[in-house]
């Protein structure tokens, strides 16, 4: 069954695709496509160039993934970068998008509830994964973490971004709360005067134990090369950009001891 983040993600994908993938105003309705896609461009841009800086370049010759794909903002410039790239999506109106944005990228649907799918075409060469995570809750998350850097091959390269910080944690657990039931959600907007609250979907914000993704990345070899940190635009969360490496030797490639 899926889970409340999980609707909400599919919801969004009908209702406002673009606007879900990334939420600036400008971009409501599929409006400014060109000015969408020359920021994921710009994005990817900056990714290659920081993997450069810290010595670590990617190598466009090995296979690519971008979990959380979306229309394709990122897996497009990706697609231009990468000899083979694939996208996963948990929303099939958001895989159907990205199929004609990426017409050079394999885009697939995959189930959460079966997140082992996300290593199927593993090894690749570089993980990549941003303004996903966040919309998950942490207990889910913290599984597909693991599984993404399972997908990592031997020597292979990542960026995962999460929320790693919460700044006003009153704010956090009254939205928390909020989340949790869809009548306490509607109600709040209601009161905040959102004039969507009957009828727009929520997207939530989730935190992650910074500490324990550290643990989980040394249980599968994988070395941080940089955490590049940011407040998000509400001022209530800090997010961080996580630049990795996976070791070349077998001792430490399966992951924590059972």
């Amino acid at each position: 069954m899926p889970s409340r983040t999980d609707k909400q993600w599919q919801e969004w994908s009908v209702r406002d695709p673009y606007y879900a993938v990334l939420a600036y105003e400008d971009f409501h309705g599929g409006r400014n496509r060109e000015e969408f896609f020359r920021l994921g461009e710009e994005y990817f841009d900056r990714v290659i160039r920081e993997f450069e800086i810290l010595g670590i370049p990617l190598d466009p010759r090995q296979a690519a993934l971008d979990y959380g794909c979306g229309v394709g903002r990122v897996l497009r410039p990706m697609s231009n970068y990468f000899d083979k790239v694939i996208g996963l999506d948990i929303a099939p109106k958001m895989v159907e998008i990205a199929s004609r944005n990426v017409p050079k990228g394999i885009v697939k649907l995959i189930d959460q509830s079966n997140i082992s799918d996300v290593h199927c075409d593993s090894p690749f060469g570089f993980v990549h994964s941003t303004l996903v995570l966040q919309h998950v809750q942490a207990r889910m998350g913290m599984k597909i973490i693991q599984e993404l850097l399972r997908a990592i091959a031997p020597g292979g390269r990542a960026l995962i971004q999460i929320p790693t910080q919460v700044l006003k944690r009153g704010r956090y657990a009254l939205n928390q709360i909020r989340y949790s039931n869809s009548t306490l959600f509607n109600v709040s907007r209601f009161l905040l005067r959102d004039k969507n609250w009957s009828s727009a979907p929520s997207m939530e914000m989730n935190a992650y134990p910074l500490k324990k993704v550290i643990r989980l990345c040394d249980s599968y070899g994988i070395r941080f090369h940089l955490i590049k940190s940011s407040i998000d635009s509400d001022r209530y969360l800090v997010s961080s950009e996580l630049y990795l490496s996976k070791d070349t030797s077998r001792d430490k490639l399966d992951g924590p001891r059972k």
